[in-house]
């Protein structure tokens, strides 16, 4: 399936106004992003992902920040992560 998207990492770093999302450490992070830049990230991936609902997609563009080590809202992607599935940004992520 081609298209013009640039990926979720580049996204990511694009939304933080970084080049390289690199750490040395795995307990230094690149940055901060706000849920309602992943949302939008979500928005425009939306068509690529598998994900079904607008819910699913921004669990996804979050496990991305997992894996580069970026956290969300301030805290780590997998405490975020963790705080959709028990619905607490679905009054952010509905809009």
């Amino acid at each position: 399936m081609g298209t013009d998207t640039p990926t979720t990492a580049a996204l990511i770093k694009e939304a933080l106004g970084i080049e390289k999302a690199k750490t040395d450490s795995t307990t230094d992070y690149i940055g901060d992003i706000s849920i309602e830049r992943i949302k939008e990230i979500a928005n425009k991936k939306r068509g690529e992902m598998l994900a079904k609902t607008l819910k699913g997609a921004v669990k996804e563009v979050i496990g991305t920040c997992v894996s580069m080590r970026v956290k969300v809202e301030g805290k780590d992607a997998k405490e975020i992560m963790k705080d959709i599935e028990a619905g607490k940004y679905d009054g952010v992520i509905e809009k």
